[in-house]
């Protein structure tokens, strides 16, 4: 059972996808396995995901009908194998130490969810990140701090697999802005 599980819906991302999949690649810890759901795509993203599935036995590809980002993200926490699990978007990329620093409050049992800051780049510009001066919440106050930011995104989160079964969470299907927060 590999330590981390890592989700990422793709849909028409050939531009993008191979960026994403390299930053997993490219993790400090190689205890993960990743799940690359092939959301119905009509351009050349599923035959570059296989390429990188062909390549490395711990990247899964799923092929389906499109169906949208939370029938995508459900379907990868369906597969899960992992102890804990993070989402990435295919157009979206980690830094190299990301799953060992996500992943070590879940290890010691100090949290069921980590999350770390983030920034947004429009090209090599950044255009977005969440505030720095943020270092921990805990419980009520997590919920404050997402109730007072623009965005939450899942690439920025971790968690314990467990808890997401007891709690049977999923996303919300249906839902075309938003699932991320709701998710959360």
């Amino acid at each position: 059972m590999p330590l981390v599980t890592i989700v990422i819906p793709a849909y028409n991302v050939e531009n993008y996808v191979g960026k994403s999949i390299e930053s997993v690649l490219n993790q400090t810890t190689a205890d993960w396995e990743l799940i690359v759901i092939n959301d119905g795509s009509t351009d050349n993203t599923l035959s570059i995901i296989q390429g990188y599935a062909d390549k490395d036995s711990r990247i899964k590809v799923v092929d389906q009908a499109n169906g949208g980002v939370s029938v995508a993200r459900n379907k990868g926490l369906s597969l899960a194998q992992g102890e804990y699990l993070s989402f990435l978007d295919a157009d979206d990329f980690y830094e190299p130490e990301y799953i060992a620093l996500m992943s070590e409050p879940l290890i010691n049992g100090d949290a069921q969810l980590s999350f770390c800051k983030y920034k947004e780049y429009l090209g090599e510009k950044v255009i977005a990140e969440t505030p720095l001066e943020v270092t921990a919440l805990y419980n009520n106050d997590f919920i404050e701090h997402l109730l007072h930011i623009d965005k939450v995104h899942n690439m920025s989160l971790m968690y314990d697999v467990k808890a997401l079964a007891e709690n049977e969470l999923c996303f919300l299907t249906g839902c075309p802005n938003g699932e991320d927060r709701m998710f959360v």
